[in-house]
């Protein structure tokens, strides 16, 4: 959900280099799970 308090001045964030593949991360994502608490 993008919320633009003035429409005259739009503009949407790139998502170039957001999202990587998850077998590159997958690593990273394991760390962050085990660290939130169940």
């Amino acid at each position: 959900m993008v919320i633009v308090p003035d429409v005259a001045d739009m503009f949407m964030p790139l998502l170039k280099g957001f999202l990587v593949p998850r077998a590159e991360a997958i690593n990273a994502i394991d760390n962050l799970m085990n660290q939130i608490p169940a």
